[in-house]
């Protein structure tokens, strides 16, 4: 009796599986028994309906669906509407851009920070295109480059009142690059241009106030690695021994220590560190051309097992709006978020006084005594 239905949902579902521990995403006992009880019904119809080879093609298709379901697409994010104003980095591409049209399809208005502010009013005028309101996305006035501390520094005393903060940007450098404030570009951009801004901001969030920290599971592989505390100090790293994937872990690893940090001072605003999941964006424009070309030519490939931009931005959208991460419910402690549930994240030894160090020595880098 053939058993290529089972097989083939079996393949795709157990892949999947690897694909995301391989990307450091942890395999929980809910995946397990869900890709079991997958499997069984599988082949279960195949047993009974041996003789409907139609109806068995179809049950098999449906249950490969729910398999890209539960593996890639991840759980639906809150559907509540609210109002408010959100400033989200990172906002002209990938999952920044997604996440504002999901605001303002929701009713919150979103400011669009940029690098220029041609690029800022570009962006806002598609995502206004793109949701169609009821919220509405407003160019900022000053650009925004997060790997400078000058330009950070005036860009937070532009903004006013503001009810949400969505630490969103990101960048993956494969040659190292020190930027004129001495700190090696990766972690300029991902952790410490956000630190600065979150701080300056921090008396300005009002209301349901929440800061969204767009982390990754890769912070887990930096956790593991040898001297991590000695990485997570030192913001100036060298060339001799930069590598794309760990600056790019130590700097994930940076944010959810930062989330607890920011937490633990400042209990009136709820701060969430958040896994988007493994999603196809353009953060590889900055990879070598012929990994770029590679990650192009396998985009069959990537449809399989990664998210679109708007699947990966369901997670920062959830933390924004879900009663579940008010600052009333967390009460001064961060959470960990990954497929819009709260996960374990993967911690160093003796996190706390990391990151009491972390933000110490943030602090004196954005003083500019580093």
């Amino acid at each position: 009796m053939s058993l290529r239905g089972t097989c083939a949902v079996a393949a795709y579902s157990l892949a999947g599986g690897l694909f995301r521990y391989t990307a450091e995403e942890p395999l929980s006992q809910f995946w397990w028994s869900l890709t079991c009880m997958r499997i069984g019904c599988t082949f279960v119809f195949e047993r009974v309906l041996a003789a409907f080879p139609v109806v068995r093609l179809l049950i098999t298709g449906g249950l490969l669906l729910e398999a890209y379901t539960h593996n890639v697409r991840g759980r639906v994010p809150t559907d509540r509407v609210t109002k408010g104003l959100a400033l989200v980095t990172g906002s002209t591409a990938g999952i920044g851009f997604q996440t504002c049209i999901l605001l303002c399809e929701r009713g919150v208005d979103v400011l669009v920070p940029a690098r220029s502010v041609e690029q800022a009013l570009r962006t806002a005028q598609l995502i206004n295109e793109a949701s169609k309101g009821p919220g509405k996305a407003r160019p900022c006035t000053v650009p925004l480059d997060l790997a400078s501390r000058e330009s950070v520094k005036k860009f937070a005393e532009s903004i006013t009142d503001i009810n949400l903060l969505v630490l969103n940007a990101g960048v993956m450098m494969p040659r190292y690059h020190c930027t004129s404030d001495g700190a090696e570009l990766t972690i300029a951009a991902n952790h410490l241009g956000h630190f600065q801004l979150a701080t300056a901001l921090a008396p300005r969030l009002k209301g349901d106030a929440r800061v969204v920290v767009v982390s990754s599971a890769l912070h887990r592989k930096a956790a593991r690695m040898r001297d991590i505390s000695q990485k997570l100090l030192d913001f100036r790293g060298a060339a001799q021994t930069h590598k794309l994937f760990n600056a790019y872990a130590v700097s994930k690893l940076q944010n959810v220590l930062f989330a607890h940090a920011f937490a633990s001072r400042n209990p009136q605003i709820a701060c969430v560190a958040c896994h988007p999941g493994f999603v196809y964006t353009s953060v590889t424009r900055h990879l070598p051309s012929y990994i770029r070309v590679a990650h192009l030519l396998a985009v069959p490939f990537w449809v399989l097992f990664q998210k679109t931009p708007r699947q990966g931005a369901h997670c920062s959208l959830h933390c924004c709006l879900s009663p579940s991460f008010s600052a009333a419910v967390l009460r001064g402690e961060a959470r960990f978020v990954a497929d819009c549930r709260v996960e374990r994240e993967g911690l160093p030894p003796q996190p706390r006084e990391l990151a009491e160090m972390l933000w110490r020595r943030s602090e004196a880098y954005v003083r500019g005594e580093l």
